[in-house]
């Protein structure tokens, strides 16, 4: 692999990186603050986290077969524009039904990219090798701390 590609990679790996952090940590983290400036009930609330959770879990057994049928990066790079989609959605929201469909966008590309960053995808030279440089940036932001 040259240096170019690695950095490539790496760049990739990185963005995927915040734009999962965005959406997996701020977002419920400012739920509060969104649920009162909306005036959503703590209910509601709640269940903007509940369908999340339930488009996640759909994807995640869905992603290996997509994985087997496409290979891992289309679909990764899927995921992020779906992420990046999703967010946009939330910034225009005005209601409680909007909120639910920006939520399940969300939660649909960060599964895509949950998903297909776990599976391991078996390699003819340095088994191992070549799957680890997507994840590596996930498990090196964790160093600092």
């Amino acid at each position: 692999m040259t240096p170019s590609v690695r950095r490539r990679i790496d760049s990739a790996a990185r963005t995927s990186l915040f734009l999962y952090a965005n959406t997996s940590v701020v977002l419920p983290v400012c739920l509060l603050a969104v649920t009162s400036e909306l005036g959503f009930s703590f209910t509601q609330a709640g269940a903007l986290s509940l369908i999340g959770s339930f488009v996640q879990f759909g994807i995640l057994l869905g992603a290996i077969p997509i994985a087997a049928a496409m290979g891992k990066i289309r679909p990764l790079r899927w995921g992020i524009w779906i992420i990046a989609g999703g967010l946009l959605l939330f910034t225009r929201i005005t209601g409680y039904v909007q909120a639910l469909a920006a939520i399940a966008v969300i939660a649909l590309g960060q599964a895509l990219i949950e998903a297909l960053q776990k599976i391991s995808t078996p390699k003819t030279t340095a088994p191992g090798r070549c799957s680890c440089i997507p994840s590596g940036p996930w498990a090196s932001s964790w160093a600092p701390c």
